[in-house]
């Protein structure tokens, strides 16, 4: 939904000689415009279901037998194998005591659940999460749907995978109605105690945690969901996918994988799915929900959401993704590919790497073959591989990217772009109000573009209303030599250079932005709202704004520069 207004805005005559001049810029005359702002997007939440019906069994390592009824907490199972081979009825819960540690692994299928009454695992006794210890391939394997697994730790140290969600077994059609909630997935496929937190990942034999073989594949790590049905079987994804509140962390490869088999849309007759157009022979899945998740030390990348429409990566913290990255190998922190309509909001991206000569090591990225992706209000900081990156091949639709209201902070610029790195025929891109702050060095790249796909220039993206800033004096650099049909347009540029030059209409002045010496946090983000009035009112009013600052503050009609409108 869009609201419009009717504002007056006028533009103030002035020009600008030189960085720190504090004349006006331009000479704009008083005009009337309709200006469409976007209004806010909340993503679905999970529906609350009635439990009071419910047939509840309880599990418990300490005081339980299998040959119990498991009916009471006096009653109760003692193995997880008795709950995997178990009769499934409909209304069925199944409680597992906490602070128990399972050294098995857990297989649910055949659930006999419904939308209203789906399958229930979850905790009782006490807040300490009960352990699902596996081994081999996953720990938990979940072959069924209309389901909700809730506040369980899993660890499975020398396995490939923590928690597994398959179609296959199904088959075609919708898996519908899954949620992963308040879990503890760590110590996956991470073997021995080689200390990590706080240690640079270069001084780390990462073999000696994950070996190649076991870090090449993308598809191993911490929750890991498949569509992989077969040709003949048909075509299979996910409705109504919420993995949500979980903490992730000690993960290899990846932290969360939804994969997309069956919703390739990079090439004509690639996937299952043998790809035609995004009406004729692709199958997305839709209405996930990656929302309030922690992500750190990820092996590889944090989340990767792939073939998927009308979905949300929406609050979630991923620090120290790539960490056990390595040569041939690229890996960012949170990012969909091949999908349609994507929110990315309100999401903490730092401290991604580049160790071991692994390639891009960005917060965000917006991958091959993304259409109508909107970017806004995250905060994405001390990322190696620079702030985000946008990517295709000669044969993707990449188009309809926002990037707007975020914050970008001291991300590297001596490896790609401190804001960004665009490679390979990236289409139609919006990027405005954004607030970029680097500290990084004397002679940054800001803006990089490359060809790594030869797959021709990117093309038709604009930059408007964007504060670029340095801490200190810097040669900043914006390297568009992949970039065609680009446009600059009334941003603000302090000591960032002679950088401005790109721009139709520059503003050069101090914005006064006083940066945090602790910058993780979104408590840490409103460090960064100017002091310079003149920030609030040089900006320039167009279609399509978002309705509220980064702050959430309304900014009808506030001619506002970067990411706050006050």
């Amino acid at each position: 939904m869009k609201k419009k207004y009717i504002w007056l805005y006028a533009f103030i005559c002035c020009c600008y000689s030189c960085e720190g001049n504090n004349d006006p810029i331009d000479n704009k005359p008083n005009q009337s415009i309709e200006v469409t702002y976007d209004k806010g997007i909340t993503p679905p939440s999970i529906p609350v279901i009635d439990e009071s019906d419910y047939t509840v069994y309880y599990v418990d390592t300490d005081t339980g037998d299998d040959t119990n009824d498991g009916l009471s907490e006096a009653t109760p199972f003692k193995t997880l194998s008795k709950v995997t081979y178990m009769a499934k009825i409909p209304k069925m819960k199944v409680l597992l005591k906490s602070g128990s540690v399972f050294a098995e692994n857990l297989v649910l299928k055949n659930l006999n659940s419904s939308v209203d009454k789906p399958f229930i695992m979850d905790i009782y006794g006490g807040t300490e999460r009960p352990t699902i210890s596996g081994t081999g391939d996953q720990a938990v394997l979940i072959q069924d749907d209309n389901m909700r697994f809730r506040n369980i730790r899993v660890t499975n140290k020398t396995g490939t995978r923590g928690i597994r969600i398959q179609t296959q077994i199904q088959g075609a059609g919708a898996f519908l109605n899954v949620e992963i909630t308040g879990c503890l997935i760590e110590e996956v496929n991470w073997a021995g105690d080689i200390p990590f937190e706080n240690v640079d990942p270069e001084t780390i034999d990462v073999e000696k945690i994950a070996p190649d073989s076991r870090f090449s594949n993308k598809e191993f790590g911490g929750i890991i969901i498949e569509n992989a049905t077969t040709q003949e079987q048909g075509a299979s994804w996910y409705e109504n996918l919420f993995i949500t509140n979980n903490i992730i962390r000690q993960v290899c490869r990846t932290g969360i994988l939804i994969q997309g088999k069956w919703g390739q849309r990079d090439k004509p007759g690639n996937g299952n799915n043998e790809y035609i157009s995004d009406d004729q022979n692709w199958y997305p899945s839709r209405n996930v929900v990656i929302q309030g998740n922690d992500f750190s030390y990820c092996g590889g990348d944090g989340l990767i959401l792939m073939g998927s429409t009308d979905s949300y990566i929406d609050h979630n913290r991923c620090f120290h993704a790539n960490f056990l990255g390595r040569n041939g190998q690229a890996s960012a922190g949170l990012w969909p590919y091949s999908c349609t309509n994507i929110v990315m909001q309100y999401n903490e991206a730092a401290y991604t790497w580049l160790a071991h000569g692994s390639a891009d090591g960005q917060g965000l990225d917006v991958d091959i073959a993304c259409k109508n992706t909107l970017v806004q209000y995250n905060y994405v900081h001390h990322n190696k591989g620079g702030g985000i990156l946008l990517c295709n091949i000669k044969t993707g639709d990449h188009s309809g990217t926002v990037i707007r209201n975020n914050i970008f902070y001291k991300n590297d610029g001596s490896y790609r772009g401190s804001l960004m790195t665009v490679s390979s025929n990236v289409g139609a891109t919006d990027i405005y109000n954004n607030t970029i702050v680097l500290d990084n060095g004397t002679t940054p790249v800001i803006i990089f573009t490359d060809d790594w796909a030869n797959a021709g220039k990117s093309h038709d993206i604009s930059y408007r209303n964007n504060i670029f800033v340095s801490m200190t004096p810097c040669t900043g650099k914006i390297d568009l030599h992949n970039m065609e049909k680009y446009s600059f347009e009334n941003n603000l540029f302090f000591h960032v250079g002679s950088s401005f030059i790109i721009d139709s209409s520059p503003l050069r002045y101090d914005p006064k932005i006083n940066a945090p010496v602790s910058a993780n946090g979104f408590s840490q983000t409103l460090r960064f709202q100017p002091t310079e009035s003149k920030v609030f009112t040089d900006g320039i009013l167009f279609d399509g704004m978002a309705d509220t600052d980064f702050a959430g503050n309304p900014v009808q009609g506030i001619n506002y520069l970067g990411a706050f409108s006050k």
